[in-house]
Order: C-alpha cells, then sequence, then structure tokens
C-alpha cells in the first residue's frame, strides 16, 4: 500500500507539489503559495493556474529585483535545487517566517526528489 502511494505521487510530482503548497498556504495563512522557475514559467501553486502564472512572472521580477510588486503583496524566496534558482513566493500581508519557509522547501525538495 505504502509503495502503491509513494509510486502515484512520484507519477503526478505536479499535482502532489501542489497539493503540499495549498496545506502549508493553509497551515501557514497565506492567501497562496506559487513555485517558478527562474525563466518565470510555473511549477506548482496553490491558487487557480489562469492566476498563477502572472503571479510566477511577477516572483521572479521580484525576486530578482528586490522592488515590491504594485499589483499584489508578496514575499519572494529564492531557493536552490540542483544548483538551479526556484522563486517561492507567498501571497498577502504577510512573510514567511524562517522556519515556514524551511518547512516548505523542505517539502518541496522531497517530492522534487
Amino acid at each position: 500500500m505504502q509503495t502503491e502511494r509513494r509510486k502515484r505521487e512520484r507519477d503526478c510530482w505536479d499535482e502532489s507539489l501542489s497539493r503540499w503548497l495549498e496545506s502549508m498556504a493553509r497551515d501557514h495563512q497565506l492567501g497562496g503559495l506559487v513555485l517558478a522557475e527562474e525563466d518565470g514559467f510555473l511549477v506548482a501553486s496553490s491558487v487557480p493556474r489562469s492566476r498563477a502564472e502572472k503571479i510566477a512572472v511577477q516572483a521572479v521580477t521580484q525576486g530578482r529585483s528586490g522592488v515590491p510588486s504594485s499589483e499584489q503583496p508578496m514575499d519572494v524566496r529564492v531557493m536552490m535545487l540542483d544548483r538551479r534558482p526556484l522563486f517561492l513566493c507567498a501571497l498577502g500581508d504577510d512573510r514567511l517566517s524562517r522556519p515556514s519557509q524551511d518547512a516548505v522547501e523542505d517539502g518541496i525538495r522531497r517530492i522534487l526528489a
């Protein structure tokens, strides 16, 4: 049973990652979480895809420039995975605390391993 579940999760990593981000956003009372590649492409999100794709681009822009987005309050952190930057964006006025960010990143690393 455990092996079957792990295989199913491995086969649909994007769904697993989106569920993880949904859970973390809910647990940390955030407006949502978006994970983007360095080119601005959406990796996964806890918000609807149509909205998340635009946020992914904004997150990368804000993460690189340090200038906050005027469209929506967000906290952007850069995490490294296999020497490649990923941009983790927490939506809303609250920032992710360091322990919360570590928990979110640990889950992302586990799912993408």
